[in-house]
């Protein structure tokens, strides 16, 4: 049962998170899967909402919603019974957070590679248009980088790499965290 909570909850925190990155990079809110996506977690983010404010283009409310599910996500998995510090235990929680917010880039970074190589029917164009809002920033950051390799765009490589090693980053920054 309590593994059930915790898939629940899981997916709950990366609906929170799509939220809060399509919020971030001021996607199409008027798009249905966003819409979609606000139905389900209006319920818990409008009353928090209301008494925190944005910082910066970051929505707090969504952020600190996220902080909450994640810490109630590892108290059910068992994470107060290792002894760690409440400090120690925030800090694991923030970079599992982070962690998922880079999975999100990954798999959205990974369909819209594969993507580009098929032709989609116009449903499915919603979608990628959500999802490349997500990826067009961090691609065009890239790609003003990179030198000129013609018709070959080596910036999705470039961002999957950098995004894999952001994340064994946190994983060790998250592990350090415990022992705190």
């Amino acid at each position: 049962m309590i593994d059930l909570i915790q898939f629940l909850l899981s997916l709950y925190l990366y609906g929170i998170l799509v939220r809060l990155l399509l919020t971030f990079h001021q996607a199409d809110f008027y798009n249905p899967i966003s819409q979609v996506l606000a139905r389900v977690t209006d319920p818990v983010y409008q009353p928090i909402r209301r008494v925190m404010p944005s910082a910066r283009g970051w929505d707090l409310a969504l952020l600190a919603i996220a902080l909450v599910l994640e810490m109630i996500r590892l108290y059910l998995g068992g994470a107060m019974e290792i002894g760690a510090s409440v400090l120690g235990l925030i800090l694991f929680a923030l970079t599992q957070i982070g962690r998922m917010v880079l999975n999100i880039y990954l798999i959205s970074l990974i369909v819209v590679v594969i993507a580009s190589w098929v032709q989609l029917s116009a449903g499915a164009n919603q979608f990628l248009n959500l999802i490349r809002s997500l990826t067009t920033p961090m691609l065009m950051r890239i790609r003003g980088v990179l030198p000129d390799t013609g018709m070959l765009d080596l910036s999705p490589m470039v961002a999957l790499f950098g995004l894999y090693f952001l994340q064994s980053g946190l994983y060790r920054i998250g592990r350090w965290g415990l022992t705190v």
